[in-house]
Parts: C-alpha cells; structure tokens; sequence
C-alpha cells in the first residue's frame, strides 16, 4: 500500500507499519500520519444491494463506497494520470485488489457482518471489485460483492448486515437516495435500514482527543461497537 500512494517505506517504523497494512485504514494512517486528531479520520459515503436468485435466497452483498475528497486526492498521489488528468483504470485496479486483500484480514473482515439468527454467515472471495474514480466529483469509489457460502431464505429468520469500522477510524454515511437497494427481492420481503445511535457528547469528546495511531480503551471501543449501519431483511 505504500507503493500506492508513492511513500517511502522509510518514513514508518517496520512493525508500525506491518499493522498498517491489516486493513483500508493503512492508507489513511499513511497519509495523515500521527499529527492528525480526532475520530473519525476517514468518511464513506456507502451503498448496499442485497442480491437474490431465482429461489428468492439472498445470495450477496453488493458494497459501493464513495471515499471523502480529502482521502480521494492523497490516494491518487504518485500515481501516472491520463490526458483528462485522472489514474489509468489499471492502477485503480491494483488499487482496488490491493484494498481487499487488506480488508480480508478478520480484524475489519471488510467492516460488514451478514448473520442470522444471531449466527454469522460466511462469505466467500469477493467478486466484481472495481475501483473507479468519479470525475464528477473528484472521489474515489471502490465496488464490491460479498457471496455467501450457503444462500439463505429470510423468510423464518430475518438477515441482518452490519456496516461499521470498530475502531471508528472510518466513518460510514448512508444518507444518499437509494443507499439501500434489493431490485431482485420476492414481493414479500422488505428491507429496513436503521443508523446508528449519536454517540454521547462525552464520549464523543474523548474519542476526538485520541490520536490517528492511538488505541481505543475497552470502554471507548466498547461504545464505538454502536455505531453500526445496520440494514434488516424479512421475507414474511
């Protein structure tokens, strides 16, 4: 991920860096380095569809994250731009396999969690990754599928999909217009999407004390845990 965004291994310590690498916030911790405060450090505007087959079983998570401008322009750095001045789709690429691979690590496990009935679903390679930059705009997006193992009916027991980043370095929005999508759902099913809780103005406080690479104590990680966009599917 260094070589990503064109920084010289040098410039972090070894093991410092080698935990970096655990997960998407590598990048952001590279590019703002221990001078930047405050949680949260990076924001996401998300998308999630729920994708079905022929059965009515929900078969994958589809993921869109549109990454913030200030992340959007730093991960670009270092990289060859075309004549319009954007990264050639085959860096973004690299990029993109890049970020999946960090994210794979089961401390984020993609920051999502598919269960059921309390039990968590397992979920295969991801497909369809692309990243793609949005010349509209200026940002960086990244696509991607989460297949299930086993395709499950909701109809008995509902399926829920968390959205979050535990240890809050990652701020996820899902306020868009369609942010939450199931086109291919049987007629019965319905899809219920519910934000997190606003955190205490206390706790909050304190969380924006702590540095980009300082550690959450149990109890501020134990409040961080509510933060979670969950998305609700039943299929009475």
């Amino acid at each position: 991920m260094v070589a990503i965004l064109g920084i010289c291994h040098s410039q972090y310590p070894g093991q410092f860096l080698r935990w970096l690498r655990a997960s998407l916030i590598a990048v952001a911790l590279l590019v703002w380095g221990d001078s930047a405060q405050a949680h949260p450090h990076m924001w996401i505007e998300a998308k999630i569809e729920l994708q079905f087959d022929a059965q009515g079983q929900l078969v994958s998570v589809a993921q869109l994250w549109l990454f913030d401008e200030m992340f959007s322009s730093y991960a670009k750095q270092g990289l060859p731009e075309t004549a319009e001045g954007v990264p050639p789709q085959a860096e973004l690429d690299k990029i993109a396999q890049d970020w999946m691979s960090a994210l794979a690590d089961p401390l984020s496990h993609y920051f999502t969690t598919i269960s059921q009935g309390g039990d968590v679903l397992p979920v295969g390679e991801p497909r369809g990754v692309k990243a793609v930059w949005q010349t509209q705009t200026d940002q960086l997006s990244l696509r991607f599928e989460l297949p299930l193992l086993q395709p499950v009916f909701a109809n008995r027991l509902p399926v829920t999909v968390s959205v979050a980043d535990p240890t809050y370095f990652v701020a996820y929005s899902f306020e868009e217009p369609q942010s939450v999508t199931a086109r291919t759902a049987p007629a019965s099913c319905q899809v219920v999407y519910k934000r997190p809780k606003r955190l205490d103005d206390q706790v909050a406080a304190r969380l924006a004390a702590i540095p980009l690479s300082g550690v959450l104590p149990p109890d501020l990680l134990l409040a961080t845990q509510t933060l979670q966009h969950r998305v609700e599917l039943s299929c009475p």
